[in-house]
């Protein structure tokens, strides 16, 4: 399948979206709850726990709080590299 031009200048896609991705979100998770707390969600996730158990230890916002938080960190970093 072809890309158009005009497709290819909406941003990254396919592997560098989600490089892209993963890096902004760490930086979110570092920012909002630290080191020490992403390794302990790595070995959560890597043990089959729920992300909560970590959270709730840590007095941090919940899972599904998180996803609000996320967008409004992002939006917030985002427009303040645009002034």
């Amino acid at each position: 399948m072809r890309v158009s031009e005009e497709d290819q200048s909406h941003g990254p896609q396919g592997a560098a979206l989600f490089d892209a991705q993963s890096v902004l979100v760490g930086r979110y998770l570092a920012a909002r709850l630290g080191y020490d707390v992403i390794g302990e969600m790595i070995d959560a996730h890597i043990f089959n726990r729920p992300l909560d158990e970590v959270f709730k230890r840590h007095n941090a916002i919940t899972l599904a709080q998180m996803d609000l938080d996320w967008y409004r960190w992002f939006f917030d970093r985002s427009a303040a590299l645009s002034r």
